[in-house]
């Protein structure tokens, strides 16, 4: 039945008193409950409407993580030979790819343009030609914090190559580069040599 039009037919069949036979207080009972099923029925849909809404705004929250810019970089070595002393940063200078402009070739610093988990690889190469050794570390933050590292001794024969990968929590402006930790860190041969990294979530 109509909603409204029960509002109408109320003050009508209440007004015809005592002298109303029986079946019009009947049919008053009637539509009484009439208006209490449409009210449980609005009350359902008022309750399926704000469910609605709720996951319109979660699809919105995906839309956007999902539409945001890309964060990643790739970068070599631009020399070959290079020595750098303990305690200094290790920059690649040969930037092959910087979505978003957060790895400093100047500086060889990456700032993590927000918070969430990103991935960083590190390869470092060297040859008997040199004969020294290296121990280069992906550090964050202040320099203390310790991401991962790789090690080459001097005993060895031809070319050498060192792979560390590290997944990590970096906060929003936190900063992530590579340091050479001890004696001076020899690094051969432009694209043997690389760092890259890339967010893999931002929430």
């Amino acid at each position: 039945m109509n909603f409204p039009l029960i509002f109408v037919l109320l003050p009508i069949i209440v007004s015809l008193g005592e002298e109303s036979p029986p079946e019009n207080f009947s049919l008053v009972l009637e539509l009484a409950r009439e208006v209490g099923n449409m009210k449980a029925t609005l009350g359902e849909q008022a309750t399926t409407l704000n469910q609605q809404a709720l996951e319109i705004e979660n699809l919105k929250d995906d839309l956007q993580q999902c539409t945001r810019a890309t964060t990643a970089f790739m970068t070599f070595m631009s020399e070959t030979n290079v020595v750098f002393p303990v305690d200094q940063n290790i920059v690649f200078t040969d930037v092959r790819l910087n979505v978003g402009y957060h790895y400093n070739p100047r500086t060889g610093v990456f700032q993590a343009p927000e918070s969430g988990t990103y991935h960083f690889s590190l390869t470092l190469a060297n040859n008997n030609v040199i004969g020294t050794l290296y121990n280069a570390y992906i550090v964050a933050g202040d320099g203390n914090r310790v991401l991962g590292y790789v090690y080459q001794s001097d005993n060895w024969v031809s070319w050498q190559a060192r792979t560390v990968s590290v997944v990590a929590h970096l906060d929003a402006g936190e900063n992530v580069w590579i340091k050479c930790r001890s004696s001076p860190c020899s690094i051969a041969h432009t694209i043997h040599s690389c760092f890259s990294g890339f967010l893999v979530d931002g929430r």
